[in-house]
């Protein structure tokens, strides 16, 4: 139903903007539109708010992802290889007795266990998010090296070494905190792949945090950059978000609300 009422809303916006634009002209009288009354309210908010609301309306539609169209293909092969295996309950039961000894502050709220490249390490997560890496054998705190990193970013590129890696501290054009919580620092690689798939690892555990390959790329810029208005940083930081989609907003339910009220009276007057 959301499909395909989007598809009508998309073709009742095109052809409104179609008529709209051409019966934009001037005229003997001076005036550019030949309407009056509610209809010249609906003009003028039309060509001037026409347009985003049919990027709204096509974008909202890309947001259903109608026949897997643009759906990426998930980072759950890519976890597994950097997994290189998984924890076993017979680990688990030598581990549990041991955990007393592992360094723990007031904060600390769990124990998190992951395997990286088939080797177990621990985690102990504070209330605040913060993580500390330890190794599963000695219980001793172990940092994820930087060059373990790269070696997981070599693993992730089958053709050769990545076209690029390296520490982001803030979001990037891909990878952003605006709707969406995101984890920072973020371990960025751009896979050499032939579609330079991008990868963002956790520099504390290695997981992949997110993947974005040519799917979600499209998605990012037909979706969230059409529908969220989120484009550039500058666009996202606030209170500029804020006015520009308050304006947006306000001039496509003038163009919404004017056009139904139109249809309204239309209906009206044929059943009259």
């Amino acid at each position: 139903m959301v499909i395909w009422l989007t598809v009508i809303g998309i073709f009742l916006t095109a052809t409104g903007l179609y008529f709209g634009l051409r019966q934009f002209k001037t005229r003997k009288s001076g005036r550019k539109s030949p309407y009056r009354g509610l209809s010249l309210w609906h003009h003028y908010a039309g060509l001037l708010f026409g347009l985003v609301t049919f990027t709204w309306v096509l974008s909202g539609l890309f947001s259903m992802q109608p026949g897997a169209l643009m759906e990426g293909e998930g980072a759950q092969s890519e976890a597994q290889l950097l997994r290189g295996g998984d924890i076993t309950w017979a680990t688990i039961s030598a581990l549990l007795p041991r955990l007393a000894a592992l360094p723990m502050t007031e904060n600390t709220v769990r124990i998190e266990g992951r395997v990286l490249q088939g080797h177990l390490a621990l985690y102990r997560v504070e209330n605040d998010a913060t993580r500390m890496r330890f190794d599963a054998g000695y219980l001793q705190a172990k940092p994820l090296p930087q060059k373990e990193l790269l070696s997981l970013a070599m693993l992730l590129s089958p053709k050769g070494r990545p076209v690029a890696t390296d520490m982001i501290t803030a979001g990037d054009g891909y990878y952003y905190d605006h709707h969406e919580l995101v984890r920072l620092p973020a371990y960025r690689v751009i896979a050499n792949d032939g579609k330079n798939t991008r990868y963002y690892l956790d520099p504390v555990s290695g997981e992949i945090l997110d993947k974005i390959d040519t799917n979600d790329k499209w998605y990012r810029w037909l979706h969230y950059g059409l529908h969220r208005g989120d484009f550039t940083g500058f666009l996202r930081s606030r209170p500029v978000w804020d006015i520009f989609m308050w304006i947006l907003m306000l001039g496509t339910t003038a163009v919404c609300i004017t056009g139904t009220c139109m249809g309204f009276r239309r209906l009206g007057r044929s059943f009259s």
